[in-house]
């Protein structure tokens, strides 16, 4: 049984290869842990460097319709890497993650 589940894994692994590639940024995790231990992980698919400039996050404060807030990105995200941003007040092995803080 587990050497039929891995082979089923390795399979789907394998074909999802073959998709197309995403030409850029996304979230690639929401973290909304106890208390204040919150982030986004935003991934670069791309195989170049990507600015951050002209990018803004907007937050929206349980479930309101409009934004309570922006924020402004800077910076340069590299190629297959990722950018995390978390609340300042995160704890601390959460912040050793955190490319930039915001309240």
């Amino acid at each position: 049984m587990i050497k039929n589940l891995f082979k089923l894994s390795f399979a789907l692994l394998i074909s999802g290869t073959s998709m197309a590639q995403c030409n850029d940024l996304f979230f690639s995790e929401y973290i909304e842990g106890t208390s204040f231990n919150k982030a986004i992980e935003i991934y670069n698919p791309t195989s170049a460097a990507v600015s951050l400039s002209g990018y803004t996050l907007y937050r929206n404060n349980n479930g309101a319709a409009t934004p309570s807030g922006t924020l402004a990105l800077s910076g340069t995200l590299a190629a297959g890497d990722v950018y995390v941003i978390a609340l300042s007040t995160a704890s601390p092995a959460l912040l050793a993650y955190a490319d930039l803080t915001d309240n």
